[in-house]
């Protein structure tokens, strides 16, 4: 996946850059790195979509609403496992 991909993500969801690693599971060096060399691993890309359709089912469920959606991916959600984005 091209790392514009995932910067686009990144200002979807409203994240810092140590936001994103954190949520990519990928430390914020090797983040860099991908930068610097414009494209994703596989399993950093994978990680990736995946969180992208999760976004994209989110702001389905509350209809358009970006702020709605980036907080309440944000809270700790039994629906998702446990899981939440990191806050700022």
């Amino acid at each position: 996946m091209p790392y514009s991909a995932v910067r686009a993500l990144q200002d979807a969801l409203g994240l810092s850059f140590g936001q994103l690693a954190e949520m990519l599971r990928v430390s914020p060096r090797t983040l860099e790195r991908r930068k610097v060399g414009g494209s994703l691993d596989a399993v950093t890309s994978d990680r990736a979509l995946r969180l992208s359709r999760l976004y994209s089912l989110v702001l389905d469920l509350f209809e358009g609403d970006v702020e709605g959606s980036r907080e309440w991916l944000k809270e700790k959600n039994a629906a998702l496992d446990g899981l939440f984005l990191p806050r700022p």
